[in-house]
């Protein structure tokens, strides 16, 4: 329940506990089934610097990683995306200002879960309702979005919206990795797209998460931050961070994969104060601020 807090954007950290716990190398847990069942060893206790071999050592764990996929420092690379999408199906539709109505999203196969932000563009989220295997923590409500969290192969759910002005639903609503990353897993446990598929009277638009630079995190910068973006497709794209003066402090120039990439920085590769990060490729830029501590 913890866990799904904190993907869903409600905790900005996990409660009483930190991002790390180490554990003594050495250390036999006394239940293997049970590591909490008493207090394991995270610090070891020197009484004579000079002399000490200094060999201790630890096993780290990162708390919240249940799939083992977090970048935790600059040699490791962000997990290559399956080509394959998942769709979810909704009625496209025009709307007026002021109009309440229901919006039903149907997952197209079967899945062993998924995730998402669902940003919201002109429409207010009045509620969520669960379908089959979900329940109303699987689900987070913001101001200009919806977050899910979902395990197993539940059914589609709705969501009671009022539309602030007019317009199509196909133009109001996508996915995004801004708060909950966007992601599905098949029955096989294989990580693949997730993606919007509106139905209407002249076939079907598809909308993925498209072109989407996020905040460094974390931010402000004192040890290393982590830059991601989502890529529509392959392509050549530069990273360039700048001062507040337009002094370019660093660059980074790659082929990046279709799907969420991430560029891990070290605090020496950038100048403390306010700094403007901006990621370019031949058909889309974006750019936002980051704060480097001294």
């Amino acid at each position: 329940v913890e866990i799904r807090k904190l993907i869903l954007g409600i905790y900005a950290e996990l409660p009483n506990n930190t991002s790390w716990r180490f554990v003594d190398k050495n250390y036999v847990f006394p239940n293997f089934d049970n590591p909490f069942q008493e207090q394991f060893p995270e610090l070891v206790a020197v009484q004579n610097m000079q002399s000490a071999s200094l060999n201790s050592d630890f096993v780290s764990v990162k708390i919240g990683d249940v799939n083992n996929t977090v970048i935790a420092n600059a040699l490791m690379s962000s997990d290559d995306r399956g080509a394959n999408t998942l769709y979810f199906d909704v009625q496209d539709r025009s709307v007026q200002a002021g109009e309440e109505f229901v919006v039903t999203f149907k997952a197209a196969e079967k899945t062993a879960g998924y995730q998402f932000t669902l940003n919201t563009n002109g429409l207010e989220a009045l509620e969520v309702i669960p379908g089959e295997k979900m329940q109303a923590d699987n689900f987070a409500v913001f101001g200009d979005a919806v977050t899910a969290s979902v395990d197993g192969n539940a059914g589609a759910f709705s969501v009671k919206f009022r539309a602030v002005q007019a317009g199509e639903l196909s133009q109001m609503l996508g996915f995004s990795h801004r708060i909950t990353r966007a992601e599905s897993y098949n029955e096989a446990g294989a990580l693949h797209e997730v993606a919007l598929r509106f139905n209407g009277d002249n076939g079907a638009i598809v909308s993925g998460t498209g072109f989407e630079l996020l905040q460094n995190v974390p931010n402000p910068v004192s040890s290393l931050t982590r830059i991601s973006f989502n890529l529509p497709e392959a392509a050549e794209a530069t990273l360039t961070i700048s001062n507040a003066e337009g002094r370019v402090v660093k660059m980074v120039k790659g082929a990046f994969a279709k799907g969420l990439n991430t560029v891990t920085l070290q605090r020496s590769d950038l100048a403390a104060g306010l700094l403007f990060y901006q990621i370019d490729t031949p058909t889309h830029s974006a750019v936002k601020k980051m704060i480097v501590t001294d």
